[in-house]
């Protein structure tokens, strides 16, 4: 798939949550789509969610190399739409020579776990990954689940994933 026909399937692309949401409103309607700019959305996904502290610096060395490599979930049913998930990814060569692949940061709001959204992001990070040329991908991993989906893509994964601290092979 090349970058304009998965531009075109990144921004189609829509998830109808099967559990409602915690509120009475409507199931929410979640739509993907690369970064376009949206800096302060990345960054307070990123920082109220995971436990390290990113400087500016960070975000501006994977968003300005690697928009194409950077996605948010927006939950539609809200007014305006608003940022619930996101995966931040790079590419570059490793020593070995391939091009390698790397999944950075991936943060969902935890009112919107469980709802299929970054099993969604992460397989569409990786088609971008894959169609900008990896031979692999990697993430530094503690959750399992995700772990099985990226051994399961297409692409190889390297095996030194850590699960729970520890280098295990999945």
């Amino acid at each position: 798939m090349k970058n304009g026909s998965l531009e075109a399937a990144v921004s189609n692309v829509s998830l109808q949550s099967p559990t409602p949401p915690r509120s009475d409103g409507p199931a929410p309607i979640i739509q993907f789509r690369f970064y376009a700019g949206e800096l302060d959305a990345v960054q307070r996904l990123i920082e109220t969610e995971l436990s390290e502290p990113y400087t500016v610096y960070v975000y501006h060395y994977f968003l300005r190399t690697w928009p194409q490599l950077c996605l948010l979930a927006y939950d539609m049913s809200s007014e305006p739409a608003e940022a619930v998930g996101v995966i931040v990814c790079k590419l570059d060569v490793h020593k070995s020579g391939r091009r390698r692949g790397y999944i950075a940061m991936l943060s969902i709001r935890p009112d919107r776990r469980k709802r299929g959204i970054a099993q969604q992001l992460v397989k569409l990070a990786i088609d971008s990954i894959v169609d900008e040329g990896a031979e692999e991908v990697r993430m530094p991993l503690t959750h399992l689940p995700t772990a099985r989906l990226l051994h399961q893509s297409k692409v190889c994964v390297s095996t030194g994933i850590t699960y729970r601290g520890t280098d295990s092979a999945i």
